[in-house]
């Protein structure tokens, strides 16, 4: 005998716990109808109610067959205050960096100069000027007796606080031909701070002192400098000496600078060879205040 829904009157199973159709949970037996639509307990089952089930809607959308679905840019709208402010945001920032920037090069260029004036001083020697130098117009002066090289006599003076002693004018030349007369005039020759070893010809203090304004070269028979070639054949003459022999035959003009090879030994026969040799040359120092 079938067995039917007693809320919807739907035909549903025999051992059904939920009508498929309604969903309704079963409190008791569902009602059983016989063949003539009579239930087991006599009472009349209402006729199913039908069930209409709308069809799903669908919605067409028309478009000429040459349409084309636009492609989906997104794009942020920016208020033209807010562009004028992030641009002199950008404009103050570029400033910011540029005024870092410049700050930082100011502070490697200011390094950079007390590094450098570090390393031209580092090794200077305190000057230690000696009670019998003679001052000249704020500078002191000392005469050495001491024979040696042109080289060795420049270390000398830098390793007592001076240098070589330069001559710049008439009177500070005069005031040498003074200072090594009354020391006895004990060497023939005495080296000065002058040099051409960087380039032949071009003639410097070694304190950078102006050259061309005053010099005192040997002038007529041995007309100085020669850079003669037969003293040093490999580098000539490139060192200034300044001459305190009296002329006696080829011996060179008294109080004249001469050029000669570093070391003061000369190779050629100049008349009188022995006043060109390293044992008849001194040096003088000089101080500055």
């Amino acid at each position: 005998m079938a067995k039917y829904c007693k809320y919807c009157g739907k035909q549903i199973g025999d051992d059904a716990q939920f009508c498929r159709f309604c969903g309704m949970k079963f409190d008791a037996a569902p009602v059983q109808e016989d063949s003539i639509g009579l239930n087991t307990g006599n009472e009349k089952v209402q006729e199913p109610k039908p069930v209409t089930v709308e069809p799903e809607r669908t919605k067409t959308v028309y478009a000429p067959a040459s349409y084309k679905k636009p492609e989906h840019r997104e794009q942020l709208y920016t208020p033209p205050e807010a562009t004028e402010a992030a641009a002199s945001d950008i404009t103050s920032g570029n400033k910011r960096v540029l005024i870092i920037a410049a700050a930082v090069v100011l502070i490697a260029a200011i390094i950079g100069g007390v590094v450098i004036v570090l390393n031209l001083h580092k090794d200077k020697v305190p000057a230690v000027i000696p009670e019998s130098a003679i001052e000249f117009e704020g500078r002191h002066y000392e005469v050495y007796n001491e024979s040696m090289s042109w080289n060795a006599a420049k270390d000398a003076c830098e390793a007592k606080g001076g240098h070589l002693a330069t001559i710049t004018n008439a009177d500070e030349q005069a005031f040498i031909e003074v200072l090594l007369e009354d020391s006895g005039l004990k060497k023939y020759h005495y080296w000065l701070g002058g040099t051409d070893r960087e380039q032949e010809g071009a003639w410097k203090w070694l304190t950078e002192e102006d050259f061309a304004g005053y010099t005192n070269w040997e002038q007529g028979k041995n007309t100085q400098p020669n850079n003669n070639e037969s003293n040093d054949p490999e580098h000539g003459e490139d060192y200034m000496e300044i001459q305190t022999t009296k002329p006696v035959d080829n011996s060179g003009e008294y109080m004249k600078w001469n050029d000669i090879c570093e070391s003061g030994n000369s190779k050629s026969n100049q008349g009188s060879p022995w006043f060109y040799s390293q044992e008849h040359f001194g040096y003088i120092c000089e101080w500055e205040e």
